[in-house]
């Protein structure tokens, strides 16, 4: 199953490919490999906004952006 969240500006796209019924535990090496993938998707997220919110406030002190 394939569906979009939308979140403010944030769309996510999501995929669920296997389905357990509830009560059901989760293979745990299927479970750590899924986790480190959205870990690290997260990380790289976090890094990219803060190197954009960086390089903003560079150019906001450096007087090239003017806010109105």
């Amino acid at each position: 199953k394939v569906f979009t969240i939308k979140k403010a500006d944030t769309h996510y796209y999501i995929r669920i490919r296997n389905v357990q019924k509830k009560g059901e535990v989760a293979n745990f090496e299927a479970a750590k490999k899924r986790l480190r993938a959205i870990i690290l998707q997260e990380r790289q997220t976090q890094g990219y906004t803060r190197i954009v919110e960086e390089a903003y406030q560079a150019e906001l002190k450096a007087g090239r952006i003017q806010l109105k």
